[in-house]
């Protein structure tokens, strides 16, 4: 079950990491030829660019009951969050890539840990600019 559980976590980790290499090295070269090649006037203010975004987060949570006459058990939670992205923007193209995920525990009294939380969200978005209006 560990193994398991290992071999997921690194095609979690690695995953967004080579869809981002491949993206930077597929639009590399592209902008500066595209932008020099065709007719559009160059804006001065423009510059196509790549820009990451990452954001993880750890949430721990606990409750401690004692003398409590109502019943209930104690408990303690723990979720890792994760959103991450690489997005690309030229005079011409679009290129947007999210992956959110997340992942939590909990423990429950005297049972054993259990999975509250289990999240995988990944997006791209390709898109080409027909004209400036549109």
């Amino acid at each position: 079950m560990k193994n398991k559980f290992s071999y997921i976590m690194i095609i979690i980790i690695l995953t967004p990491l080579t869809l981002f290499a491949q993206a930077n090295s597929l639009f590399e070269n592209s902008p500066k030829a595209a932008l020099n090649d065709t007719a559009v006037k160059k804006d001065s203010v423009f510059a196509p660019y790549w820009t990451p975004k990452a954001i993880a987060g750890l949430n721990i949570s606990q409750l401690a009951l004692s003398n409590w006459t109502q019943g209930g058990d104690n408990s303690i939670t723990w979720t890792l969050t994760g959103d991450f992205g690489y997005n690309y923007k030229s005079m011409t193209w679009n290129f947007f890539n999210s992956l959110k995920v997340a992942y939590g525990r909990t423990k429950l009294g005297t049972q054993d840990f259990r999975t509250n939380n289990n999240d995988f969200y990944m997006e791209n978005v390709l898109s080409y600019k027909i004209s400036g209006v549109v």
